[in-house]
């Protein structure tokens, strides 16, 4: 089975597309992740930058090969695992969905690495802040990507359960002491079920009619279910039964 050797910043970004087509594929992989300091910032190691063709990230190696850009990425790889569509029209339909998201990527690229601190604030409507992993932030993180909007994903740094403190400077900014916390346009928002709703509404997902809405709340509610089963077997300190809960949720 070819390895593959996927290499970008320790982010989301222009990558974050490749690694979704490898993981849901089942590719035999390996990720290279450089760290990232700030725009601009975030040198690129030697070893690395000698098997760039255009001296940019991201890069893909396999069998002796190398691809470099994100979009030439994407596509190769889609269609070694057989994600472009089973006719000409379907294939269209999959670039729709690239130079989709390419396009938000676009607008996301322009105030990240906007070096005016004001302009930046403005045009990032959205600060959405919660633990480096998924848990109760996730399906905000979903619904802001999905809607298209200008946000920027500030993640705490996540040790153990017990052993991951919130920032002074963001604690003093919460209503009760916890995370999730979604800012925008000199407001907060904290609680993950009242932001998920406030950003439904936002970006129309919540259906036609009261009907649908109500559909849209059978999937919320089965949502929370689920993390209600895993966060208790997350902040089990019997090893034992936190492996037991984790394998049930």
């Amino acid at each position: 089975m070819t390895e593959y050797t996927f290499t970008y910043f320790d982010a989301r970004g222009i990558a974050e597309s490749v690694r979704y087509i490898l993981a849901y594929s089942g590719a035999n992989w390996k990720e290279n992740r450089i760290p990232v300091i700030a725009p601009g910032q975030s040198p690129i190691p030697d070893e690395v930058k000698a098997r760039l063709r255009f001296g940019q990230i991201p890069l893909l190696e396999f069998d002796g090969k190398r691809l470099v850009q994100s979009q030439a990425i994407s596509r190769y790889l889609a269609k070694q695992f057989k994600l472009t569509g089973k006719d000409e029209f379907e294939a269209a339909q999959c670039d729709e969905i690239v130079d989709a998201v390419k396009d938000a990527q676009q607008i996301f690229r322009a105030p990240y690495l906007e070096k005016d601190e004001v302009k930046k604030a403005e045009a990032l409507k959205y600060t959405f802040t919660y633990y480096d992993a998924r848990g109760l932030g996730e399906p905000a993180r979903l619904i802001l990507a999905y809607g298209g909007a200008n946000w920027k994903d500030n993640r705490v740094a996540l040790i153990t359960p017990a052993e991951s403190p919130i920032p002074e400077d963001i604690k003093t900014r919460l209503r009760f002491g916890q995370v999730p916390l979604l800012e925008f346009d000199g407001k907060r928002l904290v609680q993950s079920q009242a932001i998920f709703r406030y950003l439904a509404k936002q970006f129309n997902l919540v259906g036609k009619d009261e009907f649908e809405a109500a559909q849209c709340d059978e999937i919320v509610d089965a949502i929370k279910d689920v993390l209600q089963v895993f966060m208790m077997a997350f902040h089990e300190k019997d090893e034992a039964k936190k492996a037991e809960g984790l394998k049930a949720a």
